[in-house]
């Protein structure tokens, strides 16, 4: 999320927003087990939302394992047309429809 959404759903406070932030919570992580990020090109909040490179930068300093996989589509929903189905992608789980 970018500073816009954490603002109007968790408040004006930034101090508030760590607890949801990823940056901030690689970097106070005990443990470094592997992540893979899938980010889209075509994804209208990649520069000015999301800062994919920001979690690049703080897993570099941490030295904790993350893998950034740019694709070259907007990750975030999907037409699976084989199936007809539309299908939400996130955080690994079926939200509707088959997970492609």
């Amino acid at each position: 999320w970018g500073k816009k959404a954490f603002s109007q759903y968790l408040g004006p406070n930034e101090a508030d927003w760590a607890a949801y932030d990823s940056c901030a919570l690689l970097t106070a992580a005990t443990e470094h087990r592997p992540i893979l990020i899938d980010q889209g090109t075509a994804d209208n909040f990649l520069d000015e939302q999301l800062k994919t490179p920001l979690i690049t930068a703080a897993s570099e300093a941490e030295d904790y394992p993350v893998h950034v996989r740019m694709q070259m589509r907007n990750m975030a929903c999907r037409i699976n047309r084989q199936a007809g189905n539309r299908t939400s992608i996130g955080r690994g789980r079926r939200i509707r429809g088959n997970v492609i």
